[in-house]
């Protein structure tokens, strides 16, 4: 990572006396070295920036690899400056040495997990834990703690618990040498590494230690409900809920017991190593043991209804507050892949402003065993809305508290239980699309006079994401894998997944 200092050396003390006509030949090869490394520098500029902005992946490597080129050009440019100045600048080149060290340290500092407990309870947790219990701990214990709205009963499982686990069963090392080299866009190949890292994680043991605080835990839990207890045990990885999102990407267990407990968590950690989260990280550039896995544990609700709600329109930029329903389990509404009910809300007033109630033909529930399970919602409820204006009314509520109390629009997961009580799963800043603005008129959406002799295949629905692109469809079915997708196909899914990303 150091040899640029070895060429830093090479050029000290390397001017002689020359005769006037060979120092005049001399200072014009310098004046071209010095215009030929600035070209150079800027390419190299230009290079990292598009490996930050752009989307192709990288690595640390390669980025260490391409600083250390620039390094060697800078220092040279200093060095023909100085030849054509006679040694006007003599602290440049060391500048440029001083700072290229500083560069590299920081490119090879390595992360320290700070030894914490092993798990939290989440009437302990506020965003003072962030870097302890990741974004999605947090900030449940900040909506318990501190917005004191409801929210299920639960515990966190540290970041340093992760880290135990991973560095005392050599894991991290097993990991690194098989996604070392590795061309993440030959997706079969990412699939066989993938797997086998995340079968040796389920293979090893836990520590004693840690087996242990996750049992304590979750007797206290079940002291507290009752022996039917069930748990979600999700993921909150460091670096989930910020800028760089990894929503989707991670695992989510459902209806774990206390005999299950060991298993999910382990799930749950190996998730830090599929295919599509290693594909993630290496499109943005983090080192893959930047991701430590600190994992939620909390108490399932017997959800009436649930869904996802939204603290301003993301895609318009409305400030309205729009709310999704469904019945039973809000996993569907989340993927979506059932219809659900809609609701968009005014902000200042509570008052609901538009309504579109679906048709509800099923509903996911957990089984007496913990299984999710797909069941026939009653007739005379399939076109009930999931929520009265009043239910809509205090989500709005809690909408508008959780804006305020994190300083910007929310995305909220929620849920209604069998008492009448909404409880808040998961509250984390919402991303905006990057064309976020108005939506274009009905009549606008196809005034471009191509279009006015063409057969419209479809017409409505609502923006995911805007956008335009061109190219073959390609419908895929169950039996179809990621793999086979051809490039540049327009993908037709039932509904988004992050199965698809890569």
């Amino acid at each position: 990572m150091f040899k640029f200092l070895d060429i830093f050396r090479k050029r000290r003390d390397c001017q002689s006396e020359l005769p006037e006509k060979a120092l005049f030949l001399k200072k014009f090869q310098h004046f071209q070295n010095l215009l030929a490394g600035n070209n150079h520098a800027l390419d190299l500029i230009a290079d990292l920036e598009q490996l930050c902005y752009g989307s192709k992946p990288f690595t640390l490597e390669s980025v260490t690899e391409k600083v250390e080129r620039l390094m060697a050009e800078v220092y040279d440019i200093a060095g023909d400056l100085n030849s054509l100045s006679d040694g006007k600048f003599p602290t440049l080149s060391e500048a440029v040495e001083r700072i290229g060290v500083e560069i590299f340290e920081d490119l090879a500092r390595k992360r320290n997990v700070e030894r914490t407990s092993l798990t939290l309870s989440l009437d302990r947790i506020s965003r003072e834990q962030l870097s302890e219990v990741g974004g999605k701990s947090a900030n449940l214990g900040e909506v318990l703690n501190r917005v004191h709205l409801p929210v299920p009963a639960g515990f966190a499982v540290t970041a340093y618990a992760c880290h135990h686990f991973m560095e005392s069963k050599g894991l991290y090392g097993v990991a690194r040498a098989l996604l070392k080299d590795l061309n993440i866009e030959d997706t079969p190949r990412l699939l066989d590494r993938s797997t086998e890292i995340q079968r040796l994680i389920l293979d090893a043991p836990l520590p004693v230690e840690l087996e242990v605080a996750l049992l304590r835990e979750i007797d206290a839990l079940t002291a507290q409900s009752g022996p039917d207890l069930r748990i979600a045990v999700r993921s909150s990885a460091t670096g989930e809920d910020s800028e760089a999102s990894f929503a989707g990407q991670h695992s989510t267990v459902l209806g774990v017991d206390r005999a299950g407990l060991t298993k999910a968590y382990k799930t749950v950690v190996a998730s830090m190593y599929n295919p599509r989260a290693v594909y993630y990280r290496r499109t943005r550039g983090y080192p893959d043991e930047s991701v430590i896995m600190s994992v939620l544990c909390v108490e399932m609700v017997n959800a009436v209804a649930s869904g996802v709600m939204y603290t301003r329109d993301p895609n318009s930029g409305d400030d309205v507050v729009l709310v999704n329903a469904v019945r039973g389990l809000g996993l569907n509404a989340v993927d979506g892949s059932v219809d659900a009910d809609f609701y968009k809300a005014d902000k200042a007033s509570g008052r609901i402003l538009s309504t579109g109630i679906a048709v509800k033909a099923t509903m996911l529930v957990l089984d007496r065993d913990g299984a999710l399970e797909d069941r026939a919602v009653p007739p005379e409820l399939r076109r009930e809305p999931c929520l009265d204006e009043p239910g809509v009314s205090e989500l709005v509520r809690y909408g508008l508290s959780l804006e305020k109390h994190f300083g910007s629009p929310q995305d909220i997961e929620w849920a209604l239980d069998g008492n009448g009580r909404i409880v808040v799963l998961q509250s984390r800043q919402l991303n905006f699309g990057p064309n976020c603005v108005p939506e274009a008129k009905e009549e606008d959406a196809c005034a471009d006079d191509d279009l006015k002799d063409r057969e419209v295949l479809v017409r409505g629905g609502v923006t995911a994401s805007r956008g335009k692109a061109a190219g073959k469809a390609y419908v895929l079915d169950s039996v179809h894998k990621p793999a086979n997708i051809p490039q540049g196909a327009i993908l037709v899914a039932p509904q988004t997944s992050p199965r698809y990303v890569s």
